[in-house]
């Protein structure tokens, strides 16, 4: 049997990559600062993410999938930091990343980031945007954007009709290619956060899944190993959301983690192993125990099911 494609899943590090200006402080991200000041610093630590990071590249994953909240401001030298730290992580070609609310706190987000990240947000044709498509091995990275910039007090996403429409048409690719289609979305696409942070148009999203297939959906935002599933007519698909990368290991919080997920070929479809590797109290990190998830048979499931209302 081949060796199992390993993907590392790290989300949420909440770096501190920059500090607004008194003429930045306006609106939203006056809020964000006033909260991370009162509270947010001392929970997420940087020496916790870059004990993590350690232990990522030591295991050599690959591919490694960034799912957003890399920054807190949304500010250009955020993003000019930012950029720095994803060439540590790693190149261009095994660090996909998609944005979090945090990237998309104020309007003309989506500028300042692709300044600095375009290659990161970029796909097999090299092209920033979303979705976009990686193919590694047996596996289809599919990586998507949420981030929308939202009035004060919302940390909602949208994915929105177009990125859909071009979802639906990589998902019947990559379905009859046979591939493990992971998809990768900073919000997630099920009802894991109160209203004012979810997924505004998850209702279009999940009706793309369901239609077409998929095999794994990862996703950030809560801070929290969730698992939550979307049932499509080739199984179940486990939608995944992890803990924060630099999140300090106290009472009521999930603490700092990285996840290795394996996927080889099952008989009946896909087989995932995820792995949990977690700071501990002392700064070290650890294993969690290992899941293991029967993942929808990815074969012929895209060809197999009617089309969706998002296609064209």
């Amino acid at each position: 049997m081949p060796d199992p494609l390993v993907i590392a899943h790290l989300t949420d590090p909440h770096l501190p990559l920059g500090t607004p200006r008194i003429g930045d402080l306006m609106g939203k991200r006056a809020l964000s600062y006033a909260n991370w000041l009162r509270r947010r610093r001392r929970l997420h630590r940087p020496e916790i993410a870059a004990a993590i990071v350690a232990d990522l590249k030591a295991a050599e994953p690959d591919a490694i999938a960034m799912t957003g909240d890399l920054v807190n401001f949304s500010l250009e030298s955020e993003f000019q930091a930012g950029a720095a730290w994803l060439r540590d992580l790693g190149p261009p070609e095994l660090v996909g990343v998609i944005p979090g609310n945090h990237e998309g706190l104020t309007r003309g987000f989506t500028q300042r980031m692709m300044r600095h990240w375009a290659p990161y947000l970029s796909g097999d044709d090299g092209r920033p945007g979303f979705p976009w498509l990686r193919r590694r091995g047996p596996v289809a990275l599919i990586g998507l954007s949420s981030a929308v910039a939202t009035p004060p007090l919302m940390a909602s996403g949208r994915v929105g009709a177009e990125q859909c429409a071009a979802l639906d048409r990589i998902l019947e690719t990559t379905g009859r290619e046979g591939l493990c289609r992971v998809i990768l979305v900073h919000h997630a696409p099920t009802e894991m956060s109160i209203w004012r942070k979810a997924l505004r148009d998850r209702a279009a999203l999940v009706d793309v899944i369901q239609a077409r297939g998929a095999e794994l959906i990862l996703h950030g935002h809560t801070h929290r190993a969730d698992l939550s599933w979307i049932d499509t007519r080739s199984g179940r698909v486990p939608v995944i959301g992890a803990p924060s990368a630099s999140m300090t290991p106290l009472p009521g919080h999930d603490q700092g983690a990285w996840r290795r997920l394996a996927i080889e070929r099952a008989s009946n479809g896909w087989h995932l192993t995820l792995t949990e590797r977690r700071v501990t109290r002392v700064g070290t990190l650890e294993n969690g125990a290992a899941l293991h998830f029967a993942l929808p048979g990815g074969m012929d499931a895209g060809a197999a099911l009617a089309p969706s209302a998002a296609s064209p």
